[in-house]
C-alpha cells in the first residue's frame, strides 16, 4: 500500500470523478456483478478505482449520502487485510460493507464477523441495499437456524455473523468430517441415498477466503484466551450430588492453613490433609458416582466460593446460572465453565444443577482466524498492541484520522482511597452535570458495581436508566438516547456498543455526552472504547477516569500503590495529586502479562494439533 499514503488525495480524486460519471448509468447497468478475478491477492490502482467508485455511487442511491475520503481509504486498506483503526462514529458499518464489496469479485464468500448477533442482524439488514444496488447476495448467520438455512447464508456472497457463530459452524464442520471419515464403509452412500448424508456433503462453510472483523482487538486479543468449544453430553452419567457434599465440605477447610489462592495468579494451594479430611464427607453415601477425582470437585467448590462473584463473573437469572463476559460485561447464556466448575457454581447459589458435559471439538480464536486465507479489520482501539497483531496474525494496523476535528475533552483522572469515596463523587459530578442538562454515560466494570452507582443516584434524586449487558435491539435503542439532554445511562463495559449516541440541539449547547470511567479496566484499550462513545462526528463531548484503592486493577495487580494512595488523599478522601501515568503503567504491566498468556495458549494449542495428526496418522497406518 506504498502508494496508498503517498498519493491518497490524488487517488481519491480519481474514485470520485469517476463515481460521478456512474451516476448517470442506471441500475441495471451498476448491477452488473463485479468480474471474476483469479485468486490473487494483489490488486491494482485501477481496478480498486473502478470499484470503489461503484460502491460510491451504490452507496449514494441506497442511502443518500456520498462516502468521506477517509471511509474510501479505510474500505480500500481493509479490503487489502489490514487493521483500520476509525474512532466511533465515522462509519465503520459502512466501510466493513465497501471493503466486503471489494473483496466479493474472488467469488468464494466473504464473512463479516461483528460482536454479537443483534449487531449481526442489523448490519446486514441496513447494508442490503448497496449489496442489492452491485448484484451481491448477503446471507445472516443465527444460531436458531437449521443447516440448510446456515448452508444458504454461507453461499451468499457475504456472510454476516457473531464472530463466534463462525467459529462455532468450523468446529461443527470437523466433527462432522471426522465422523465421515470414521464411519463404517458404505455409510455415506446410504446417507445420500435416504437424504441424510454426512461429510462433505453435509458442510456449512464452503471456504474460509476473507473475513472482516469489526472489533477486531476485542475479537483477537481482549477475547483470545476464551476457546472455542463445542461440548455434548458426558459419556458416563454422574451423580450430581457430588458438587453439593463439595460445597459443604469446605466449610470444613479453613483458609490459610488448608487452602491458599496465590496473588495475582490467583492459583489454588490445597493441602493432602484438607483433601483426605473432606473425603470422609463420601462415607456412607451409597452407589454415589464422580466423574473426576474428589480433589477436582474439592478444588471447584473452593474456587466458586472465594474467587467467582455474584454479579461480576455471573448472573443468577431464574434459576439458572449464566456466565458474565469480563470484557464487555455482557450476559451469555449459552456458554458454561469447563471440567465440573459450572456445576460447583450452581451448587453454590443453590440452583438446579445440571449434568456436566464433555469436549468434543475445541479451537483457539487465534488458530481459527489463521485458518483464513487473509483477514481484515476495524476498531476504534487498535494502537498500542501492535507488535501482537503483526506477530500472532501478521497485520498492520492503519490509523485514519476523523472526517471533523474530534472536540472531545479529557478530563484529570480523579483518584480516592475508598470505593465509596469515588462513587460519591462520580454521583455529585454527574447531578452537576445533568442541572446543566449535559448527558452523562457511566461506564462501570460489573454489574454489582452498575446497581452500587444506581442507588446513589436513587438516593439524589436523579432518574436513569441502568443496563446490565444484555445485548439485544431494546438496549441498543436505549444507549441510542443517551445522548437527549439530562440523560444519565448507567451500563456495563460496553453494553450498546455500535450504536451511535446522538445529541440533540439542547445537549450539543451542554457540552454533549459525558463518558465516565468509573474504574480503570485492565487494558487501557478499554477505557479508551468507552471515552471513545463521547465527541462522535465532530460533536462537542467529555470524558473522565475515576479509579480508587480498592479497584480491581489496583488490588490484584498493584496493592502497594493502592497503599500509597490511601496516605495520598485528603480528609474527603481524594487525592490531588496527578496519578494518571502511573495508572497507565500498571495497565501496560498487565497488558503484557496477558498478551504473553495469549502467546502460550497458542503454543499449546499448536502442540495439540501436532500430536492430534501424529495420532491420526498413526491410526491410519493401523
Amino acid at each position: 500500500m506504498w502508494w496508498f499514503k503517498r498519493r491518497a488525495a490524488a487517488w481519491e480524486a480519481s474514485v470520485r470523478d469517476q463515481a460521478e460519471q456512474w451516476r448517470h448509468r442506471t441500475d441495471q447497468e451498476l448491477c452488473c456483478r463485479l468480474p471474476s478475478s483469479d485468486a490473487a491477492d494483489e490488486t491494482t490502482e485501477e481496478q480498486a478505482t473502478v470499484w470503489l467508485a461503484r460502491a460510491t455511487e451504490a452507496a449514494r442511491r441506497a442511502f443518500g449520502f456520498t462516502l468521506h475520503d477517509v471511509q474510501l481509504r479505510g474500505a480500500w486498506a481493509v479490503a487489502q487485510g489490514g487493521v483500520v483503526q476509525m474512532q466511533t462514529g465515522e462509519g465503520k458499518t459502512i466501510v466493513a460493507a465497501v471493503a466486503a464489496v471489494l473483496r466479493a469479485r474472488f467469488q468464494q464468500g466473504v464473512h463479516v464477523a461483528t460482536t454479537n448477533s443483534y449487531l449481526a442482524e442489523r448490519d446486514a439488514e441496513e447494508m442490503s441495499p448497496l449489496f442489492r444496488l452491485l448484484g451481491l447476495s448477503v446471507g445472516v448467520l443465527s444460531a436458531e437456524a437449521t443447516l440448510a438455512e446456515t448452508c444458504r447464508a454461507y453461499q451468499s456472497d457475504v456472510t454476516y455473523g457473531p464472530g463466534y457463530q463462525f467459529g462455532f459452524d468450523y468446529l461443527r464442520d470437523q466433527l462432522a468430517l471426522r465422523a465421515a471419515h470414521e464411519a463404517p464403509l458404505g455409510t455415506q452412500l446410504r446417507g445420500q441415498m435416504t437424504g441424510r448424508p454426512i461429510g462433505p456433503t453435509s458442510l456449512r462453510q464452503r471456504s474460509r477466503d476473507f473475513c472482516i472483523i469489526d472489533e477486531i482487538d476485542s475479537v483477537l486479543l481482549d477475547e483470545a484466551s476464551t476457546p472455542l468449544v463445542i461440548s455434548g453430553a458426558a459419556s458416563e452419567s454422574e451423580d450430581l450430588r457430588g458438587y453439593e457434599i463439595a460445597r459443604d465440605s469446605i466449610s470444613l477447610l479453613e483458609d490459610g492453613r488448608d487452602f491458599a489462592f496465590e496473588g495475582r495468579s490467583g492459583r489454588l494451594q490445597l493441602t493432602t490433609e484438607a483433601v483426605t479430611r473432606t473425603q470422609r464427607q463420601l462415607d456412607g453415601v451409597r452407589q454415589l458416582r464422580l466423574s473426576r477425582p474428589w480433589v477436582t470437585y474439592l478444588r471447584n467448590a473452593l474456587q466458586a466460593q472465594y474467587r467467582f462473584q455474584r454479579n461480576e463473573h455471573y448472573a443468577v437469572i431464574g434459576d439458572e446460572v449464566q456466565i458474565v463476559d469480563q470484557n464487555t460485561g455482557r450476559i451469555f447464556a449459552d456458554r458454561s465453565w469447563r471440567d465440573g466448575l459450572h456445576q460447583a457454581v450452581q451448587a453454590k447459589e443453590r440452583v438446579p444443577i445440571t449434568a456436566s458435559e464433555t469436549s468434543l471439538s475445541r479451537i483457539t480464536r487465534q488458530r481459527y482466524i489463521q485458518s483464513y486465507r487473509q483477514v481484515g479489520g476495524l476498531t476504534g482501539t487498535a494502537m498500542g498492541a501492535e507488535a501482537e497483531f503483526q506477530s500472532v496474525y501478521g497485520l498492520a494496523i492503519e490509523t485514519l484520522p476523523t472526517a471533523r476535528p474530534c472536540l472531545r475533552v479529557v478530563e484529570p483522572m480523579r483518584a480516592f482511597a475508598t470505593g465509596e469515596a469515588k462513587r460519591e463523587a462520580i454521583a455529585g459530578d454527574t447531578e452537576q452535570r445533568h442541572q446543566n442538562g449535559q448527558p452523562v454515560l457511566i461506564g462501570t466494570r460489573t454489574i454489582e458495581e452498575s446497581r452500587r452507582m444506581a442507588a446513589l443516584l436513587e438516593a439524589r434524586g436523579l432518574p436513569h436508566i441502568v443496563l446490565n449487558g444484555l445485548q439485544d435491539a431494546d438496549e441498543s435503542a436505549i444507549v441510542a438516547n443517551a445522548g437527549q439532554c439530562g440523560a444519565i445511562t448507567i451500563a456495563t463495559n460496553m453494553a450498546g456498543r455500535g450504536t451511535d449516541i446522538k445529541l440533540n440541539s439542547q445537549s450539543r449547547a451542554a457540552g454533549g455526552l459525558h463518558a465516565v470511567v468509573s474504574e480503570p479496566h485492565l487494558s487501557h484499550r478499554i477505557d479508551r472504547q468507552l471515552i471513545g462513545r463521547s465527541s462522535r462526528q465532530g460533536d462537542p463531548g467529555s470524558a473522565q477516569i475515576f479509579v480508587s484503592a480498592d479497584d480491581l486493577l489496583i488490588t490484584e495487580h498493584a496493592p502497594r500503590w493502592g497503599d500509597r494512595l490511601r496516605r495520598l488523599a485528603g480528609s474527603d478522601g481524594e487525592c490531588r495529586t496527578d496519578l494518571s501515568s502511573e495508572i497507565r503503567r500498571i495497565q501496560q504491566t498487565v497488558e503484557e502479562a496477558h498478551a504473553r498468556q495469549r502467546a502460550t495458549l497458542l503454543k499449546q494449542d499448536e502442540w495439540l494439533d501436532q500430536v492430534r495428526q501424529i495420532l491420526s496418522g498413526a491410526e491410519a497406518k493401523c
